[in-house]
Order: C-alpha cells, then structure tokens, then sequence
C-alpha cells in the first residue's frame, strides 16, 4: 500500500482558508500545477468554491493554476463510467415496473402476501419507485439487495429478501435487454477498479465527513498505488474521535459522547413561522454587519428558501441559491403536467387546472379569434352556471345553451388537441402537443421567464422518448413528468450579496458572521428516510448511513462551524416554533448539548410555558404594498332597485365595487350550488307554477308538489345535465323536499282565500313610484289577493334562513353608535312604540308602495315572506304583521320612512358619496380584495369625502 496520511487542520481559520493554505505551501509565485492531484471535497458547490479561492489566491501573487482535478465522492465514483450507456434514473424505474409487470407475483409470497388482483401501470410505478430507491440506498454502501439477506439473517424476513433478490435478476435483465447498463453496477466496478486521470501522483480529501461506504473502497482501492492524505478540519486532540476516512465516530460524536456544545444561548433564537425566521435572520445578519463581521446564511430545512430569499430580496439583497429549483415550478412542465392529468380523467374539475393556464388558453385563442381572457371569463361563468360532472357534460351543456357557442368551440378544440397524447409513441404526443401549445410563440432566452423553455422541451421529449421502450408509453408517462419535474433549473450566479447553501455545504463557508435558519430537529439531525425494508437498526448493521452516524456527523459539524467563529461569536441558529403547515416543530435536539447543570434551564430555555411563549421578534407593523386606486366614476341611472338601496344601505363603497365600477367575485372552485344558485333555480319553478295555468288555484297538496317536483326536474336537468355531480344531486333533493312542504302551505293559502294575480312583476314606469330624480324598479316575486277581503299582499321568496321574518329582514334596532354617528343617523327612524330602529332593506315597504299604484282598488296592501330554508320545519308564509306588540308596525307611516330613506339614499348616491367604506359587513364579497381592511388596502378619493 502506498502512503496513507491522516492530517488535523485546527479551528483557528475556516475550511476553505485551510484548504487555499495546504495546496499554496511553499508556493512563491508564477505557475502552480497542480494538475498531478485529485482533491475530493463533500459536494459540487465545494468543488466551485474551492477552485474560486484559489484563482483568487492566483491573482493576488500575480500568478496562475493549472488546475487539480477537483472531484466529490460521486463524481469520483462515475467519471470513468461511459455515460452514453448507463440506464438514466427514469429508465431504471421503468425497468423495475416491467419487471413488475412481467413477474409472477404469486411466486413472492414473502414480498407481497396479498398480491393485488390487477397490476395495472399505476400500481407498478408505485413499488417501482420504492424498489429504485432500495436499490440506490444499498448501492451507496456497496451492496445489491441480494447480498443483504445473509448480513440480516434473524433481524428481518429471510424470504422477503428472497423475493426481492429475484425481482432484482429481472430487473438487472431488463436493463441489460434495453442494451443499458445500470449505474450501481457500473459504480461497483469503479470503486473495486479505480481509474484516475494520467499523471495523477496523489489524492487529497479535504473535509469530507460522511463519505459513503462505496466510496471509501474506490479510496482504498486507489491507496494501493498513489499517496492519500484526508485532512480533517478538527485539532490534533481529536484525532480519536475520527476513523480513517475522516468522519466523526458515533463514540465520540453521539448520544453517548457527551458532547458539550459552547453555544450559547444568545445565540440560539426562536421565531414563530417560516417568515418571522426570516426576519430574524435578516436582524441578526444586521447586527453581526455592525460588529464588522462579513455575512453568510444558511437553511438547515430547504422548504425555508423561498421564504428567505423573498425576504432578503425586498430588502435590496440580491440571493443566489446553488440548489437552484426543480422544473416543476416551471409553467411549461405545469402546463404538460395537467394537460396529461386531464387527459386520462374524466372528470371536469380535472380538466380545469389545465383549462385555466394562459399558455393554454393563448393557443386555443389563435384558433379561435378570442382573447385569453375571455375565454377565461367564458369558463368561470359556464363553471358557476351549470357544474358539469365531466368534460363529456360540459360539452353538451355548453352546445344546447347558446349563451356558451364560442365556449363549446373552444372544448371541442382542446378535446381534439388532446388526442396529440395517443401519438405512436410517447415522444411524438409530447412534441406534437408542446409544438400546439408554444409552436407559435417567440422566446427570449436572455430574459429571466423565457430562459429554460428551450432545455426543458429537448429534456421532455428525451424522457418522453425513453418511455417508448416500454411500449403503449402513454400509460407510463406519469414516470416521466416525475422526472421532468425533479430536473433541477440552475439560476445565474451573477453579482449577490449572499449566498443560500444548505446545512452540509456551511462547513465550507469562511464567513465570520453566519446565521443558520429552519434549526429543528426535524432537519438537524432530522430522520433518516423511512424505507420499508430498512428500519435503522438494520441500516446500521449494514454499514449505511443511519441515525447514530447522522447524528454524530451534524454535531461534529455544528461545533466546527461554532470554533471557527468562537471569537467573534459570529455563529446564530434560528428554529422555528411552526412550518408553513402550521405543524409545530422542535429545536435540534443539538441544542441540549449543555453541562449536566445547566440541563434545566437550556430545556425551559428551549421549551418554554405554552401560554408564556412569544415570538423573540415583533411582528412589524402590517403595512400595505400598494392602496387600491379605484377609479372615479359617477352613479348615472334612470332607477333605482330595492337591491341597489340594499347594497347602499350595508356599504357605500361596496355598492359603488358592485353597481358603478361591476366588480363581482369569480368562485372557480365552486363545488356545488351556491346558495343564490338554489335561490335562482327555485323562484324559476315558482314562477312557472304561478303562471301555470288551473293548478296554482289547487287545494291538493299532493298535485301541486308532483307538479313542482317534476318541474324542478326538467330544469335541474336542462342547467346540469343527466348526472350531475352528487354534491348536487343532494342539494337537488332537498329542493324537492322543500318544494312538497311549500305544496302544503300553497294549499292552505287558497283554502284561506288567497289567490295568485302575480309573479315575477316587474315595475314598469306607468306604476313605479318616484325615489328622489329616479323611478323604482324591480320584480316582485308574487302578489296575492285576498278573494274573501280584497286585501293585497306583495310576497318575496326567501329560501336562505329567514328566522327573523320580514320585520329583521328589513330593520335592525339602532344603537347609539348609530343615533350619534352622521354617516348613519338618516337610516334611522322611530317606530309605532317610540323605539329606534334602523333600515337595513326597504324592498317590501317600496314593493307595497308601487302596488298601491298598480292595484288602486286593494283594499289593504300588506307584505309577507314566503320562506324555504333547508330545515323544512322552517318553510312557511311569515307576515309583516299591522298589530304587532313591539318591533316595527306595518303601517302608512313605516311606509313613509322607508319612503324617504330611498330619497335619501338616491341624492348621496348622485351626489357621489361612496365613502367611508363599512367595518362591519355580515358578509363581504370583497374581503380578498380589501385585505379585510378597506380602510388601509383603499386611497379615499377627495371626491368621496362625506357630506358635511
């Protein structure tokens, strides 16, 4: 064996110093070859880094490096392997689920008791994917899965081993039948046949603390003929805490070490969530800046990135994180994603995702002649209106309503575009349906949206292509769009401030100041990857990597990155009390490496009293991005609605949203009938009993419900198709349970003498009544007439809850607040018992009013409520009653006051007064919109200042 050295850097300076230091010694200038070597670092970050250093050091001496050969362990392991042959990732899952496929699955017993009755495309990616990444765990330390049954004879199932061993021979014949060959054999072979460039003299490891079983052979294996020397960035006093590759002993490191950490607490922090770790970061990066530190910051949890770098950029820090982003944050592999989903389900809502994107509704548009938008527009109507089941019944639906022609051309187009997927094969669907959707759009490849589209079409269209072998690779696809959504899309390193690396590449940040973020125990040491087949206690028997190890090599780690900074206390860690899911966390268990006496208080210190605990940060004040600028437009009509005052009465400034500027809430993902919806489609079958001929004279409860039921039917049917979705077809049937309850209250109006003269009125000019400058309009929804009396009463359907009646549908007793406050007092009035009360609708009063007109010989006009709640026992005729004992009277000076609160209403309304907006709105369309708070998301236009 030739020389194999073990060297100890203290922690006097950091590793990328350390490193700079040892490949310079005794250099003095000019050329530095270091081509002779081969330097393995932990990762390919550090491999970049490691060689900017020292062109840097390069420079300075005025001087020039021909450049070592700078590996990590994998690169190691594969640079000698002929790639054009190996079986990719993609590939290899594909061969495990044809094996699947093609293998007697009742001849596994000890694998799988229960085979399933079908094996369908679906279920052989599932376990393939789990089988894939056995094999790759394994493969790390060296082993195939049939070497592991005789290492673990008595701890696990021998015949489940067994099985898996044969699955593994047909998967390994597949690959070879592919012409392929798989890359944990070929890495086998390297470790076991080492190969180094041509004139490589010696191998370096700089740093690397937890290097894989298979790697630590090819190392034993080179050692045989060069120099290796593995330099750990430790002090000499610790050399028994380190085997001979360089990595931390569980004795040493672990559970049991006892291990005292010097952290202190100052410089562990807890924040709230994801956000207030940023923000915290962002102070303590502040403050270690102020001390004359230079900064660098890291996330032990990678779901913290994005969080970080939108924090730090609204700041003016430009970010870089080296991990980059997986493809499926791209639009293009979403836009293939959903189209592909869509294609194999067909359920409407599966088709909506995909229906929805521009990119989409652009291509279908170029067809067309019609704009994204309304496309767009045309969809969320068409969704709201009528809820298909299927694309199937969106298609019919949207033919036989004539209000959705250009909608129905728009489906009929992507549903045969959809047929590019049944291509002769997977790659010519991918191509044909990408050329459809973007074959006619330019792309700008300097421009930060338009960069990857051209990478990740070829990458598409390659793994789209390896899924033919399978053949029928349609039904595989599914494999290949996992792929094409873990490609990883590099970002420009350009000019930064900081740099984002993850917990295991901060050992190589030199930084005197550095912050630390996500530190939970969930991360650090976090858990090993729960598989199936290899708990941890049979990991650790076969040398892999496991809980003990991981735990000794993060603790070795955080007191490295700890000692390097001792003097300036320059390190921070930062754990969070809640991910962005609102599950709660735990501090790294890290953290309680204390003195046996100081145990108590670092736990409380850590764990503090639930209802005592606060974040160790304010919140900042919330502060708006940008205000709403609504533009200033003028109320201009020739009459006013009972709803337009309604609107106006709840709040100026949503009525002007609502009536001026026809703003209105899009709900894409309605689900089933809103409640107007049921509202609608009711007052319609009312509406058609009401004008149906001899029935609604009807005494017989039983053909009047049969008749409202049926009726019910048809135009459920007409508006949702055959078979609806079953949210609806329940809210269908509670419509026919109210409808045969109202069957019996219709009967025993007419048996009162009541009779229909009405429905659905609507208030022409030659009847209305003046409100101010403009007339009243509207439908009512009935008039009945007392046959037996002559009196007249105006009816309004109300099929929400309705257990105030008319009386609290219309007026709300005023408090204080609302006699004292000028924006209010002209909504209040007294009523027929001196109590104050305040109009909240004026719909029955103003409909009776215009009545009186219509129908001059009445001889009373009264008003009712005709409700239809879910609950049946609520259904019934509510009156507005002439005699009540308290609350507001129906009688001539109520209707005056209401009267005269729409005058009101109709001048501030063409006066413009549509400010201040309401704080207290039972219900608020706009709530999204206003942020819940209209007063700070919206700038008050000078003209709506109110009336003095």
């Amino acid at each position: 064996m030739a020389e194999w050295k073990i060297h100890f850097w203290d922690w006097d300076a950091p590793v990328l110093v350390k490193a700079v230091a040892e490949l310079t010694r005794d250099w003095n200038g000019g050329a530095l070859d270091l081509s002779q070597s081969v330097i393995i670092v932990p990762s390919a970050e550090a491999s970049r880094r490691l060689r900017e250093a020292l062109a840097v050091a390069a420079s300075e001496c005025d001087g020039a490096v021909i450049a070592p050969h700078v590996w990590h362990p994998e690169l190691a392991l594969t640079q000698s392997v002929s790639h054009a042959r190996i079986a990719s990732t993609l590939s290899e899952k594909l061969a495990w689920s044809r094996a699947l496929m093609e293998a007697n699955l009742a001849a596994l017993p000890g694998l799988l008791p229960n085979p399933p009755e079908d094996k369908s495309p679906v279920w052989a990616a599932s376990v393939a994917k789990t089988l894939h990444g056995l094999r790759h765990t394994l493969g790390a330390g060296g082993l195939l899965i049939k070497d592991v049954g005789p290492l673990v004879v008595g701890m696990d199932h021998d015949l489940r081993w067994h099985d898996l061993a044969k699955l593994e021979d047909a998967y390994l014949n597949i690959i070879s039948r592919w012409n392929k060959e798989d890359m944990q054999e070929a890495k086998r072979v390297a470790a076991s046949m080492a190969e180094l460039p041509e004139g490589v003299e010696r191998v370096v490891v700089f740093a690397v603390p937890d290097a894989p079983e298979l790697f630590r052979r090819w190392l034993k294996g080179v050692s045989a003929s060069l120099s290796v020397e593995i330099f750990v960035h430790a002090p000499e006093n610790k050399r028994a805490g380190f085997d001979q590759y360089g990595a931390p002993a569980v004795s040493a490191w672990g559970d049991v070490a006892g291990v005292v950490l010097p952290l202190t607490e100052g410089q562990m922090h807890r924040a709230a969530g994801p956000e207030d770790q940023a923000r915290h970061a962002a102070i303590l990066l502040q403050k270690l800046a102020a001390q004359g530190c230079n900064l660098a910051v890291g996330s032990a949890d990678p779901a913290l990135n994005s969080v970080l770098a939108g924090t730090f950029n609204s700041g003016g820090a430009r970010i870089y994180n080296p991990a980059g982003r997986a493809a499926r944050q791209h639009v293009m592999v979403q836009v293939l994603r959903d189209g592909w989903r869509a294609k194999h389900q067909p359920a409407w809502r599966a088709w909506l995702p995909f229906l929805r994107h521009h990119d989409v509704l652009a291509a279908v548009g170029s067809e067309t002649g019609t704009p994204p938008a309304a496309i767009l527009e045309m969809i969320d109507d068409f969704h709201a209106k009528h809820l298909p089941a299927t694309l199937e019944d969106a298609l019919t639906l949207s033919q036989s309503n004539g209000d959705f022609k250009e909608l129905h051309t728009a489906l009929s187009i992507i549903t045969t575009r959809s047929e590019l997927w049944t291509q002769s094969s997977s790659a010519d669907g991918v191509r044909s349906f990408l050329e459809w959707i973007y074959g006619s759009r330019e792309f700008d490849t300097s421009a930060e949206s338009d960069r990857h589209f051209g990478d990740l079409f070829s990458i598409a269209i390659h793994l789209a292509g390896e899924v033919d072998v399978m053949g029928e690779g349609e039904a595989w696809f599914g494999l290949a769009l996992e792929a094409l959504e873990e490609t990883p899309l590099g970002d420009v390193h350009g000019e930064v401030d900081l740099v984002l690396h993850g917990w295991l590449e901060l050992l190589w940040e030199p930084a005197r100041g550095l912050v630390i973020a996500g530190f939970n125990d969930e991360q650090v040491p976090g858990v090993v990857t729960v598989d199936p087949f290899l708990p941890d206690h049979v990991r650790e028997k076969l040398g892999l990597s496991c809980q003990a190890r991981r735990r000794a090599r993060d603790t070795y780690l955080l007191r490295a990155m700890y000692e390097q900074r001792r003097a300036d206390e320059g390190l921070h860690v930062i754990f969070g009390h809640v991910n962005s899911e609102g599950d709660v966390l735990r501090p790294s268990r890290l953290l309680l490496d204390c003195a046996e006496k100081n145990l108590p208080s670092r736990v409380k210190y850590l764990f503090p009293d639930e209802l005592a605990h606060a974040p160790t940060i304010a919140r900042p004040a919330r502060t708006m991005a940008f205000t709403l600028q609504p533009e200033l437009a003028s109320w201009k009509q020739k009459s006013v609605s009972p709803s337009d005052l309604k609107s106006y009465l709840v709040c100026p400034f949503r009525f002007y949203l609502a009536k001026v500027l026809r703003l209105k809430e899009v709900d894409s993902g309605q689900r089933e009938l809103s409640a107007a919806d049921i509202g609608n489609i009711t007052h319609e079958v009312l509406r058609a009993f009401a004008t149906g001929g001899a029935l609604k004279d009807s005494r017989h409860a039983g053909d009047i419900a049969d008749w409202l039921v049926s009726e019910l039917e048809q135009r459920m049917i007409a508006a949702y198709g055959e078979q609806p979705l079953f949210s609806v077809a329940l809210q269908m049937e509670s419509m026919r349970q109210r409808l045969r309850k109202f069957a019996g209250v219709q009967a025993g109006l007419i048996e009162e003498g009541w009779r229909i003269i009405a429905a659905e009125e609507r208030i022409t000019p030659d009847w209305s009544i003046k409100i101010g400058d403009v007339i009243l309009s509207g439908k009512i929804d009935r008039v009945d007439r007392n046959e037996k009396t002559g009196a007249i009463r105006v009816i309004d359907y109300k099929t929400s809850a309705s257990e105030r009646g008319p009386v609290g549908g219309h007026v709300r007793k005023a408090s204080m607040g609302d006699l004292e406050n000028e924006l209010m007092q002209w909504q209040c009035f007294d009523d027929a018992h001196g109590k104050p009360q305040r109009w909240v609708d004026l719909q029955l009063p103003l409909y009776a009013l215009a009545a009186t007109v219509k129908w001059p010989d009445a001889s009373a006009v009264d008003a009712a409520y005709i409700c239809l709640p879910a609950t049946v026992e609520g259904i019934g005729l509510k009156e507005w009653k002439r005699d009540a004992k308290s609350g507001a009277t129906w009688n001539d000076e109520l209707l005056a006051s209401a009267k005269w609160c729409a005058e009101e209403a109709v001048r501030r309304m063409s006066a413009g007064l549509f400010w201040p907006p309401a704080e207290d709105v039972a219900y608020d369309e706009y709530a999204d919109l206003l942020l819940g708070d209209a007063l700070a998301s919206v700038s008050e236009p000078k003209a709506w200042r109110p009336m003095p």
